[in-house]
């Protein structure tokens, strides 16, 4: 009996312990893709809040960084009063006429909603500053989730990941622009685009893949429409919230729009129903306009807004209309594309004939990828350098561009067709880049690159037909097309980057054998037994069981080594005294906080000046706007606050004073008239005429600003100062830049510099030069001083100039602080404040 009950018991429990032994618990690959990227979300947060929280969160006070997040905060505060209604229309800036908000309220009643609740409904004020402190942190933290999925969606789990994990490092503009205390809505904008990136990828793909047509939703097929209508329900709701987080969210319109173009075009090719794209694009697009159009009318895009939607509602209907009709007809498809060229001509035309200044507005909007002259003097706004891309990017910016060709090249078949095109492309893109994209941003080039890029897309979705790939391509083109155009476009350009430099690490990974050690062990053997007799098949089996993996692991191994060297390492490699280089010198600095000079100025102004609306409290009002096209109906104790428009904001929440220029670039052409005027009475007439009653100037204003603002004043530089070269020790010529009288007559230098009193030269302080113009060997025209002269007096240097006129003089000054001309005294401007530093904030008050 014994024995017997020692054999139940090694039947039950040794043969249990055997089992056990043979079926380990392992996590699916789900749940540890799971784990990996809610380790990246924890990094990614920790770095937003960690390095800047000291700058932000000081002395009791949230510090916001940066202009911009001031004016968000002024728009929540104001909505803290009145939740959930929010202002339209500001008085409190662009003084005399108050200004329409440009912004939507979607980001507004994010924070205000978030402080609303966590406040229990009554947030104090450190709370609802707190809360949006916090709010860029967070949105850029979780952008990272619809990176991975996109990337899961489009290539595996596993190259979501690689993508995901490269957003967490890359010290980009997206980085710095989601730090704590940066409340712009730039980071939503990000997060709220690639959600509905995502969700159309998803919706596109199901919806492929069962073959949705109108017949479906005709006959109520729940079982094979529910899932696609629920994407695209949702990148339609997305949508709406990214049209009311930015009034130019209109380009993700644009870009969705092209994809649905093409891709009509390329499915009627193949042969393929068209219906699906119809009814993804009718309902996206109808859904976002139900959301935004409420409230994008008094943006600044409100005149167009209803047209942009309009056709991008009812453009899906007459493609897929035309695709049935042809079809049907038996007409060959390759009429179809010129079918739709004729279509877009006559619409053209006819849209042209009815509201032509309609029409050059829309049109207007594509100014993005070549901004103005004055935009250059905006920093965000200039052409991408490629210092600028190597400091944001790293190698990952170049990784794009092997990547974007990869991905189309995987299309092409063996033929040459395919392969010339793709070279081609390449080159072109290459020379473009290098010869211009870096340098001197052109229209036209950009124009040639996209026309090129896009037949190169249609050209690879007709050989593949994958319609979730052709989005991400065609996103990624207009999203580099714009960061070329306008650096700040950067912080859109770090998600497309990071995804297609992940698909590349991806498939270097699985090139060296990753996929192959990932794959269940059945489907390895099954690989190498195949061929093989079943007599030996154990033998062989067993044997490569060991060997293979051994190798492939160690390929995959110095692989893996080489992607982190290639593309995580510039990032943290440690410089400049910082452990984590680049990566953690942007979490660090970031955007600027508010000067601490301007601060102590900007509560002087508010605690010391009259209140222009008479009562404190107004600041907190909802405000009636204007009938179009009249200005707000200010008391007659208002007034306005001259400055450059860099400083508006600041002026606005901080001083609750009305500035005249703002961030906006509002009145940013008169300030800088103003500022860089010759004379008292026409700087007089500017004050007069605009009603402002103070002037504030920093440091920065006469010296990094000025070319600023003689750009927006409409004059140039070289009317004020220009550089000139002289020979230094071994006949190298050094540039100096010299300043002409003109420089110092500016009002800006005459209230910063002089304080605006009367200013007599000091002795030899005025010089005369002589110079000739020369050409370099790169054919570039210099100015070379070929002798300088001192005078003890204007008047003799003055005269000097008069006796020689058959060679080139100018009077000039090496130093900005002093003048070599004689200065009178403004006789109606009284310094009032001055702030204790080296490089002080002066407020001065006008008389008439």
């Amino acid at each position: 009996m014994s024995e017997q009950l020692k054999a139940w018991r090694g039947k039950l429990f040794g043969g249990g312990r055997k089992q056990h032994q043979r079926r380990r618990f392992k996590l699916p690959p789900a749940a540890i893709a799971g784990i990996i990227v809610a380790a990246l979300c924890g990094i990614a947060l920790y770095l937003r809040v960690y390095f800047p929280y000291d700058q932000v969160f000081s002395d009791g006070s949230v510090w916001f960084k940066g202009a911009d997040p001031w004016y968000e905060m002024r728009l929540v505060e104001n909505l803290m009063r009145h939740f959930p209604h929010v202002i339209y229309f500001d008085p409190y800036t662009f003084y005399p006429h108050g200004t329409a908000v440009p912004w939507p309220p979607f980001y507004q009643w994010l924070i205000g909603g978030a402080a609303w609740i966590i406040g229990l409904g009554h947030p104090s004020q450190h709370l609802v500053e707190t809360v949006g402190a916090f709010t860029p942190a967070v949105l850029g933290t979780l952008t990272i989730i619809p990176v991975y999925f996109i990337g899961k969606e489009l290539f595996n789990r596993w190259a979501g990941i690689i993508s995901a994990a490269i957003l967490v490092v890359l010290p980009s503009e997206f980085l710095s622009r989601s730090l704590l205390g940066f409340t712009d809505h730039h980071v939503a904008e990000v997060l709220f685009s690639v959600v509905t990136i995502l969700f159309l990828i998803m919706a596109v793909k199901r919806a492929r893949e069962r073959e949705i047509s109108f017949s479906h939703f005709i006959n109520r097929d729940w079982t094979v429409i529910k899932k696609p209508l629920i994407y695209t329900l949702l990148a339609g709701i997305f949508l709406g919230i990214y049209l009311l987080t930015w009034w130019g969210g209109l380009m993700l319109v644009f870009i969705i729009f092209a994809f649905l173009g093409i891709q009509f075009i390329v499915d009627h090719l193949r042969g393929k129903s068209t219906d699906y794209l119809c009814i993804i694009g009718v309902l996206t697009f109808g859904i976002a306009a139900i959301m935004s159009l409420p409230f994008l009318s008094v943006t600044p895009v409100g005149n167009i807004s209803p047209a942009v939607m309009a056709i991008a509602i009812v453009a899906p209907v007459g493609l897929s209309g035309i695709s049935r009709f042809m079809v049907k007809k038996g007409w060959h498809p390759a009429f179809y594309p010129l079918a739709l060229l004729g279509v877009v001509v006559i619409a053209y035309v006819i849209f042209l004939a009815i509201d032509p200044s309609l029409l050059h507005s829309m049109l207007g909007r594509f100014h993005v990828f070549a901004p103005r002259a004055t935009g250059f003097t905006i920093q965000e706004v200039r052409s991408l350098g490629i210092n600028m891309a190597w400091s944001n990017f790293t190698t990952v910016f170049f990784i794009f561009f092997v990547s974007f060709g990869l991905l189309t090249y995987r299309a092409f078949k063996e033929g040459t067709a395919g392969k010339t095109l793709f070279l081609a492309w390449t080159v072109m893109a290459v020379a473009w880049l290098f010869a211009f994209g870096f340098y001197d941003v052109n229209i036209y080039w950009n124009v040639a690159l996209s026309t090129v890029s896009f037949a190169l897309l249609i050209y690879t979705a007709i050989k593949e037909g994958n319609a979730g790939r052709m989005l991400l391509l065609i996103w990624c083109v207009v999203i580099l097309m714009m960061v070329l155009g306008q650096r700040r476009f950067s912080y859109y350009f770090t998600v497309n980057a990071a995804l297609l430099t992940g698909y590349f690490s991806w498939r270097m990974l699985d090139f060296a054998g990753l996929g192959k050690l990932l794959a269940k062990p059945k489907e390895i053997v099954r690989t190498y037994t195949t061929k093989k007799k079943k007599k030996k098949a154990k033998e062989k089996v067993s044997e490569r069981r060991f060997l293979q993996p051994r190798a492939t692991w160690i390929q995959v191994i110095v692989t893996g080594i080489v992607i982190f060297f290639v593309v995580f390492f510039p990032s943290i490699c440690p410089e400049h005294g910082f452990s984590f280089g680049k990566l953690e010198a942007c979490a660090s600095r970031g955007p600027m906080a508010i000067d601490p000079d301007w601060y102590s100025a900007l509560v002087w102004l508010r605690n010391n000046t009259p209140e222009p609306f008479g009562d404190p409290d107004y600041y907190y009002q909802l405000y009636q706007p204007p009938p179009s096209g009249e200005d707000y109906d200010y008391p007659e104790t208002a007034y306005g606050i001259m400055s450059w428009w860099d400083y508006g904001h600041w002026i606005t929440r901080v001083g609750r004073r009305i500035p005249i220029a703002n961030p906006f670039q509002q009145a940013a052409p008169i300030a800088g008239r103003y500022l860089t005027s010759q004379n008292e009475t026409s700087a007089n007439q500017i004050m007069d005429e605009l009603g402002a009653e103070y002037v504030m100037i920093d440091y920065a204003m006469p010296v990094l600003k000025f070319y600023a603002m003689v750009t927006w004043a409409g004059k140039n530089e070289s009317d004020f100062y220009d550089v000139y070269y002289a020979p230094a020790e071994g006949g190298i010529l050094q540039p100096f830049r010299l300043f002409y009288p003109s420089y110092y007559n500016s009002t800006v230098v005459r209230l910063y510099n002089f304080d605006g009193q009367a200013v007599a030269p000091s002795e030899n302080a005025t010089i005369v030069i002589s110079y000739k113009e020369q050409v370099d060997r790169q054919g570039r025209w210099y100015k070379e001083i070929t002798s300088s002269r001192a005078f003890s007096t204007y008047e003799e240097a003055r005269d000097f100039i008069s006796s020689h006129t058959s060679e080139n003089y100018r009077i000039v000054g090496v130093d900005a602080s002093k003048s070599p001309v004689p200065l009178e005294k403004l006789e109606h401007y009284e310094r009032v404040y001055v702030t204790s530093s080296p490089y002080p904030v002066k407020v001065f008050k006008y008389t008439e």
